[in-house]
């Protein structure tokens, strides 16, 4: 918004950077997320009331650190690792140099490199209109990287040696055969965060039944957003429907492979079906979750039994 391109690069007069951050982020309403170009830029920000919600965009992305990343082109440099402590905590967008402009060698990407990239950043989107299919010029044209990974494939061993996350059933297809998937298959599903319940326990105590699972992150990203999780439970003789807010949401420990153990205790479950509700508060109405796991979906509510 400030600047050459929007990223503080150059203006016609100075300015103190730091009030016109502080500006911005006053005007917007409580709770909008917000990101910056440059580690320089954000970490200005780090006394801000606003502070949490200021994430990261990074327009070079090329699987290796560039010195047009937002960090820098060092690992072991201070803007990069406030970056790295920073970014699962953050919500975070990037995107590719066009095609043609990403000074690798043959503008041959590694896709694997580029995989780790992506956890190291805790990447929740991507732009696809860069080094997909286009010319110099940005119109469409001849196909690049993104592209080329619909067909150069991973492995559970590639993922595993590379500390990527993933979940065993990823690679099976809906009839339980194994099933080949491509770096941009990875992509595709591992932005942002991914969801999957699991370890449903149904116990009898002294106030009614409570029932209890676990929720594990598999995503590269963190579901900062995500601000109901609810239990609800289905009558299908009468109809009737009964929600129950979930103890134990606190959404900043579902970093990559992060577990949250979740339970509610209701007056009986016997002969009703049990779900789960995600959700994320709109002015449009809640937008809800799909879990990754292979149980009825039905209207915004995962049934776990």
């Amino acid at each position: 918004m400030i600047g050459v391109w929007g990223e503080w690069g150059s203006t016609a007069q100075k300015y103190n950077e730091r009030k016109v951050l502080d500006a911005l982020t006053d005007m917007f309403p409580e709770g909008t997320y917000f990101q910056g170009r440059y580690t320089r830029v954000v970490k200005q920000t780090a006394k801000n009331a606003h502070a949490e919600f200021i994430g990261y965009h990074n327009d070079f992305l090329v699987g290796r650190p560039h010195p047009w990343n937002t960090a820098g082109d060092r690992y072991d440099s201070r803007d990069y690792k406030i970056f790295f402590a920073n970014a699962p905590y953050r919500l975070n967008d990037g995107e590719m140099p066009w095609g043609g402009h990403s000074d690798e060698p043959n503008e041959i990407i590694d896709g694997i490199h580029f995989l780790r990239q992506m956890r190291e950043h805790s990447m929740d989107t991507l732009s696809i209109k860069h080094n997909y299919i286009e010319n110099k010029s940005g119109t469409e044209g001849s196909e690049h990287n993104l592209y080329r990974w619909k067909h150069e494939f991973v492995s559970a061993e590639i993922l595993q040696k590379n500390q990527l996350p993933y979940y065993d059933g990823w690679f099976k297809n809906k009839n339980g055969e194994t099933a080949e998937r491509s770096i941009y298959e990875y992509l595709r599903d591992y932005l942002g965060y991914l969801l999957i319940l699991s370890n449903l326990e149904i116990t009898s105590t002294d106030t009614g039944t409570q029932v209890a699972f676990t929720v594990t992150n598999y995503g590269l990203g963190t579901p900062l957003t995500l601000d109901k999780f609810e239990l609800v439970l289905h009558d299908k003789q009468t109809g009737e429907t009964e929600v129950f807010p979930l103890q134990g949401a606190d959404v900043k420990q579902l970093i990559t492979y992060g577990q949250l153990r979740l339970s509610a205790t209701v007056k009986t479950a016997e002969g009703k079906e049990i779900g789960v509700r995600i959700a994320r508060t709109c002015s449009t109405g809640d937008y809800t979750v799909k879990t990754a796991n292979d149980i009825p979906y039905i209207d915004g509510v995962n049934y776990i039994a």
